[in-house]
């Protein structure tokens, strides 16, 4: 009898021992996918339609009590807004400067101390501020003031971009320097990324099917200015040759790379970047480069609908991205455009820590996530409820064995 009470001793310790090791990797498995359940169903390249920046680009007229048509200028101004800027990142306004003495933009009209008056000065989301030739001087009419307004949004090699941006992975833009060699040299590497491109799946199981387009352009176009500043591609050496990486709403990913810093490796890096999962596995700060002024109306975003499935303007996809600012200051954001991760085989890793995003989650199962997106998450979905099922079953197991004890 006691032999008997021992071997059921033993088989009872095997049972709950089998039960621990069963509780164990339940627990794993539900740590391991349950945060991709909950995660964001888009990946960066995606998310590139659906991230805005808090803050639109700036338009400032600066005027005086005796400019002349200064009262003219505002009326001006406003009906070219109301053409040109409505469906933009763009806003325009009048300063004057002897009435408003305390205008936040006043310190841009200061440092780049323009001659005359009235003075168009642009500014950016992130206090960078160009003067606008064409706003500027005695001779403005109403009609270069349209002009002029026009000319912030819209250009030759944006229209190019907007063609190819949401049909296309991504779109690059080089810009010429000096030295034909060097021009060369760095077309090459760059076309051969984008060779190289073709067949690659992302996180979320999307393939590439063809090389992003190249779209050259020279540092001295007149009618490329406004795009050359918002990217960044007339800052570092003048007369070196440039490459920068666009997505979505004609946003910058990483920073803008000088021709001696591109390989075939570091392009092909970056260009795997836009498919990485946009919060689960990649740095927030990496979908913040800068947008350049661009006119998106409703047909583009019609357009975005139909090639990815979801509703740029949904207010449940804008919230799965709407804590990727939160904590983001103009120090980090630019630290994250100078940042370049080292080139490897595969995914880069991050130079900065996540941030993290705070206020209520949206509800995904209305956030319209495409047929690819959707399969993966049922994937995840399963996994987790077996998880789930594995820890329940082994917490019944336990409890009626200690009762049989």
């Amino acid at each position: 009898m006691s032999a008997m009470r021992e071997a059921l001793a033993i088989t009872s310790r095997r049972s709950i021992s089998r039960g621990h090791v069963i509780l164990a990797v339940g627990a794993v498995w539900l740590f391991c996918f349950l945060p991709i359940v909950l995660g964001c169903p888009y990946c960066i390249q995606e998310a590139g339609f659906i991230v805005r920046e808090p803050n639109p680009y700036r338009i400032v007229v600066f005027v005086r009590d005796g400019t002349p048509l200064k009262d003219d200028l505002a009326r001006w101004l406003a009906d070219a807004s109301d053409a040109w800027l409505r469906a933009s990142n763009v806003e325009a306004e009048v300063v004057n400067l002897d009435q408003q003495p305390r205008h936040e933009a006043r310190r841009h009209f200061y440092e780049l101390s323009p001659k005359h008056l009235p003075a168009g000065i642009l500014i950016s989301p992130r206090q960078k501020a160009m003067l606008l030739p064409s706003l500027s001087g005695s001779a403005l009419s109403e009609h270069a003031i349209g002009e002029a307004i026009s000319e912030v949004v819209i250009s030759p090699v944006r229209e190019e971009i907007i063609e190819h941006i949401i049909t296309d992975w991504c779109v690059v833009i080089i810009a010429e320097g000096a030295d034909a060699a060097e021009n060369q040299q760095l077309k090459t590497e760059v076309a051969a990324a984008a060779e190289a491109l073709v067949g690659f799946r992302t996180e979320m199981g999307h393939k590439i099917e063809k090389p992003p387009p190249i779209i050259t352009i020279s540092p001295d176009d007149p009618n490329e200015q406004v795009l050359i500043w918002s990217l960044g591609l007339n800052e570092g050496d003048a007369g070196k040759a440039q490459v920068a990486v666009l997505f979505g709403m004609l946003r910058r990913v990483g920073p803008v790379l000088p021709a001696e810093e591109v390989t075939e490796m570091t392009m092909l890096d970056l260009f795997r970047l836009l498919g990485r999962n946009c919060a689960c596995t990649s740095d927030p700060s990496w979908l913040l480069g800068p947008a350049a002024p661009v006119i998106w109306g409703e047909d583009l975003d019609l357009r975005v609908r139909d090639q990815f499935g979801f509703d740029p303007n949904s207010p449940a996809v804008l919230n799965t991205l709407a804590g990727v600012w939160i904590g983001l200051g103009e120090a980090d954001a630019e630290a994250a455009e100078r940042a370049l991760p080292p080139a490897e085989t595969g995914y880069m890793e991050f130079p900065v820590e996540p941030q993290e995003t705070t206020g209520e989650e949206a509800d995904l199962s209305v956030a319209e996530p495409t047929a690819g997106q959707r399969g993966h998450r049922v994937l995840f979905i399963v996994a987790a409820a077996l998880a789930c099922i594995a820890i329940i079953g082994s917490i019944i197991i336990l409890l009626w064995q200690r009762r049989s004890t």
